[in-house]
């Protein structure tokens, strides 16, 4: 096999240390220091990783990381760029050659993505994690519609709201995405019951929806969602579902569920949300829906006479987060 193959190799099957290896040993043939430090990245002990990181400090910048895109921040893991923060105007300008030669698997993109997403989505990209900022309808067409993001498994999106959630609710371009967060935005019921109804969350097993304007029909549409079962962890915190959005949780699909964060939906200082009817919900839910849930975040959203009853009905299997007012 040539260097392009074994190269190839790689950037195919990124978790493949056998391909990695033999990469190694051909380049070390020919006297390139890349080939000692993969090596040594897949080795172990303490003077591996010494000489590795002396390798790196030596080459990384002069050679190994010149890819033009100014300010970017590089993670190496086994002798290979694993992960990439870029400013998006700059990686754009940068060109896909990073993309080509290294099998980057997480990918961050800072500042404004306006004109540049098109551009970078279209690089030969095999990235399982996307960090990004989507406000604008163009940028989240592009990425409903993007061919390259195949592999995402985890997709975080700051300042969403509404309107991109509509546009992602249809997408099928992530068929693997396993972990969605986008916390701290303006999504509202309408935009949460758009992503209930399509495809785009139907392999979601983890999310993350905290800080937004979620309320009790959000949340029904959301726990009523065939997709729902697959749910192992919710994260709704700081949105005002109330008791009526607990009870929703509670009767719903969500029997897969292990961990479950509903913390910090007070209406005023010292006053927790959740009274007596999310409480009965919870309760009655311990042998049915919430059957498998180990983990339950309710600080500052109950009163401590509700938290006992919960405690009876859960016993030690479940750990309970219950910072409170009184």
């Amino acid at each position: 096999m040539t260097h392009v193959d074994l190269l190839r190799a790689i950037l195919e099957n990124p978790d493949d240390d056998r391909a990695r290896t033999v990469y190694a040993d051909a380049l070390q043939e020919q006297g390139d220091p890349r080939g000692e430090f993969i090596a040594l990245s897949l080795a172990t002990g303490k003077d591996a990783a010494a000489r590795a990181k002396e390798l790196l400090d030596a080459h990384r910048q002069k050679t190994w990381q010149n890819f033009g895109a100014k300010g970017a921040r590089y993670t190496w893991h086994r002798g290979f760029i694993h992960e990439v923060g870029a400013d998006a105007r700059a990686l754009a300008g940068a060109g896909p050659l990073m993309f080509e030669v290294e099998p980057i698997q997480s990918l961050t993109l800072y500042g404004s993505t306006a004109g540049q997403l098109p551009k970078i989505l279209g690089f030969p990209l095999r990235i399982r994690r996307l960090s990004v900022e989507v406000t604008s309808e163009i940028d989240a067409r592009v990425l409903a519609e993007a061919t390259t993001l195949g592999h995402i498994t985890t997709l975080s999106l700051s300042s969403f709201g509404d309107r991109v959630a509509k546009i992602l609710a249809s997408s099928t371009a992530m068929p693997k995405l396993a972990t969605f967060s986008a916390g701290l935005g303006s999504l509202t019921d309408d935009g949460l019951g758009a992503l209930a109804r399509g495809p785009f969350l139907s392999s979601v097993t983890k999310l993350f929806l905290g800080q937004h304007h979620l309320g009790v029909d959000g949340v029904t549409a959301l726990a009523s969602a065939p997709w729902a079962t697959n749910l192992v962890e919710l994260h709704l915190s700081e949105n005002p579902i109330g008791d009526a959005g607990v009870a929703a949780l509670a009767s719903s699909n969500l029997a897969s569920l292990r961990k479950l964060s509903i913390a910090n939906n007070w209406r005023q200082q010292d006053q927790p949300t959740l009274g007596d009817a999310a409480a009965d919900a919870l309760v009655a839910a311990a042998t049915t829906t919430f059957a498998k849930l180990e983990s339950l975040d309710l600080s500052w959203n109950m009163a401590i006479d509700a938290v006992e009853r919960l405690r009876a009905a859960y016993g030690t299997r479940l750990l309970m987060r219950i910072e409170r007012f009184d």
